[in-house]
């Protein structure tokens, strides 16, 4: 007996509790399971913010757009984080690349702690990442010690 209630409670610990996930945890599953299942990444990631239940449409309809990529951009062989910005200890937002075959694309998350427990704020994927690559060179080209 004593053995199953060990077991029992080193099993309930072992779960991760999604109440305390942060940005990062959010952005690693989103990706994790992006790979194989890009319907239910999205799904995952949309689930922390009640209020996107509103948005069905327009979720499905980046869930469709998204279904062709390998179509029209080939395979991806991953993500980089580009930025993290922290716009205030509530609000978050993530640049990363995604490396597809035809080109890379920018992915960029914005996440909101309104008051326990962080959401999602917006998700955006665009072909439009030579603004963000020249702004990181500029910033780079000013931070000190740099010529």
């Amino acid at each position: 007996m004593k053995i199953t209630l060990c077991f029992v409670f080193l099993l309930i610990i072992s779960i991760p509790g999604h109440s305390q996930d942060n940005p990062d945890d959010l952005i690693k599953r989103f990706f994790d399971t992006f790979q194989s299942n890009t319907d239910k990444a999205l799904d995952d990631i949309y689930a922390t913010n009640v209020w996107t239940s509103e948005m069905k449409d327009a979720i499905n309809s980046m869930k469709k757009t998204i279904k062709n990529y390998p179509g029209e951009m080939g395979k991806c062989y991953g993500f980089e984080l580009i930025t993290k910005q922290k716009c205030t200890e509530r609000f978050f937002l993530y640049s990363y690349m995604a490396r597809y075959d035809r080109q890379p694309m920018k992915v960029v998350f914005e996440f909101y702690k309104p008051n326990d427990k962080w959401i999602l704020y917006s998700l955006n994927f665009s072909a439009d990442i030579d603004d963000d690559v020249e702004l990181a060179e500029k910033h780079y080209l000013q931070s000190p010690g740099k010529n």
